[in-house]
């Protein structure tokens, strides 16, 4: 085993001194059998996950511009295919034609290009 220090707040000292003692274990056991008990409750992270680093540390908070600066970069329609129509296109291609409603399901008419 591995000797290690570890700071603890005085109630959590506490907190872990009783239950020590009214368990009849140390305190090092306790640490331990947390430390398993987390070790086997987390999740494994997917195949890819840590692998790439993109150098940014706000990659999670700026995700939509991140991917809508690369969408709208020279070429990206080339490397991406044909994207999907923006919601705001999609309003207003549909501003004008008529559409029916059957259901629950919009069903919008083609209007030829004039």
């Amino acid at each position: 085993m591995v000797k290690t220090t570890v700071h603890l707040d005085a109630e959590v000292a506490l907190q872990l001194r009783q239950i020590a003692r009214s368990e009849g274990r140390s305190q090092a056991e306790l640490i331990r059998a947390l430390a398993a008990y987390t070790s086997r409750m987390r999740s494994p992270l997917p195949s890819g996950a840590g692998r790439f680093r993109s150098g940014r540390g706000d990659v999670a908070g700026s995700r939509k511009s991140i991917l809508r600066a690369a969408a709208m970069a020279p070429g990206a329609q080339s490397r991406l295919g044909s994207a999907p129509p923006s919601r705001g296109a999609q309003a207003r291609a549909g501003a004008g034609s008529s559409s029916g409603v059957t259901g629950s399901r919009n069903i919008q008419k083609k209007v030829p290009a004039k």
